[in-house]
């Protein structure tokens, strides 16, 4: 048995080696139209990627995107490879079948996105955010399912689990700014886990525990914050966060706005630029108003509303002002000009709008929702609605009457991670599929799970002959 074992372990790490590799030596190293703006460390994306990539640049010259993309690759196959083995090792799960389910599960947004997303992105090859960054969120899940399925570990274990997975999160906050979800989840873990370690015990064990934590979330905070303005300083000649984000929310807000709204913006400079802004959207058609109806049709058209809303018609006004009135200024400060203007319009037009954005925002969630576990498609509607209900009745069912704690911790987690990265970029911008793949194996692997231990395991393992 025990050799057996090993066979299958080595057997996964050559099968997932095989996947990737030969998808490196088949297509190479993708560009996309992101792609030059992160070379060129700009100053409105994060610093991780970038300053990568200019290591890269360094050490393999001409050759950097080859480098970068079999970086990638062999990350995805350890982390993957991580992931599965440590699912299937604290399950003691033996049937084949179920094995190589989840390995399917795990490969799921790497064959699905090339086929059936816009961008068509192969994700490991991509010369993009999400060809790291999808490992390392998943790396990150990896040491966080420690903290939840290893709760009662030795307090050594438990604080290099804790250490380490707050560590990751931080890289991921200085890769893709959505992933300040993964702070706020780190903590919520944190919370409940210390909960149940130390509710037998004294209370003040716990409290002592929890004021560390948030301590720790506080100096993760401000190391962020520290290395994006040490960045754009290096880069840019200036101390300062990254710009845009608010006329990226300005965007959303004043895609659900209507005309009126202008009378609650106090400055006049401000009333004039949203007049000419809003009469210019307007004109071309790209609001809330003119979305047609169904929610994939509605999603389509904000997808491309957007970018025309934020880049050809906010962004083109506000350069047009800031030129004419201070003249030839760096790029970096022109970008915190526009996010400045953008904010305050935000601010003194969004109470007037608020329940229409609610409404856009929710069904902006729902996108989320389905794209997180299939493409945006009607006819898959109600199968996304069955497939949630089943992980919640399911979930419900083995926690609270089988006593299966691992598998219910895997779907509290996946569904904090989920609710919470769907919820963030509905936010900030909107779900498109590049934007939610990162809890698509989780879903796939906690439904996989549950359906294992309903329907029997020991009937397959017995199949199986093991």
């Amino acid at each position: 048995m025990h050799m057996k074992r090993k066979w299958q372990k080595l057997l996964l790490f050559i099968f997932l080696l095989i996947i990737f590799m030969g998808s490196f030596l088949l297509f190479g190293s993708r560009t996309y139209t992101d792609t030059g703006s992160y070379e060129v460390m700009s100053p409105i994306r994060e610093p991780f990627y970038g300053a990568f990539l200019n290591i890269y640049r360094n050490l393999f010259g001409e050759h950097i995107y080859t480098a970068v993309a079999l970086t990638q690759n062999i990350f995805a196959v350890i982390v993957c490879y991580l992931l599965l083995e440590y699912i299937i090792e604290s399950n003691k799960i033996h049937s084949i079948v179920i094995k190589l389910a989840l390995l399917l599960a795990i490969l799921m947004p790497y064959i699905v996105t090339p086929f059936f997303t816009v961008s068509r992105m192969i994700i490991a090859n991509a010369i993009l955010t999400e060809g790291i960054t999808l490992s390392l969120y998943n790396l990150y899940f990896y040491f966080l399912l420690h903290i939840v399925w290893e709760k009662q570990a030795d307090q050594k274990k438990y604080v290099i689990y804790s250490i380490v997975s707050l560590v990751i999160a931080l890289i991921l906050t200085l890769t893709r700014g959505q992933m300040l979800v993964t702070l706020i989840a780190w903590f919520i873990v944190e919370a409940v886990v210390l909960h149940i370690r130390y509710r037998k015990q004294d209370s003040r064990l716990f409290w002592k525990n929890m004021c560390i934590c948030v301590l720790l979330v506080i100096i993760t905070v401000g190391v962020r914050t520290f290395s994006v303005g040490i960045y754009n300083y290096v880069n840019n000649g200036s101390f300062s966060q990254t710009p845009y984000g608010k006329v990226t929310l300005f965007t959303n807000v004043l895609y659900v706005s209507e005309r009126e709204t202008d009378q609650d913006i106090k400055d006049d400079t401000l009333r004039t630029l949203y007049d000419q802004i809003y009469d210019e959207a307007a004109a071309q058609g790209v609001l809330y108003a003119d979305a047609p109806s169904g929610l994939a049709a509605e999603a389509e058209f904000f997808s491309s509303a957007h970018d025309t809303l934020k880049m050809d018609i906010i962004e083109a006004k506000l350069t047009e002002y800031i030129e004419k009135t201070y003249g030839n200024i760096s790029y970096l400060e022109r970008l915190k000009l526009m996010d400045q203007m953008a904010g305050n319009m935000m601010k003194d037009v969004l109470k007037d709008c608020i329940p229409v954005y609610m409404v856009h925002y929710m069904k902006n969630i729902a996108v989320g929702l389905i794209r997180s576990v299939a493409v945006l498609n009607p006819l898959l509607y109600i199968p996304v609605i069955c497939g949630y209900l089943f992980l919640i009745i399911a979930g419900i069912y083995l926690g609270i009457k089988k006593k299966e704690y691992k598998v219910f911790g895997f779907l509290l987690l996946t569904a904090l991670l989920t609710a919470g990265m769907a919820g963030a970029v509905s936010f900030t911008i909107m779900c498109l599929s590049r934007y939610m793949i990162y809890n698509t194996s989780l879903i796939y692997l906690c439904g996989i799970l549950m359906l294992w231990k309903i329907i029997g395991r020991r009937k397959e393992d017995k199949q199986d002959g093991l």
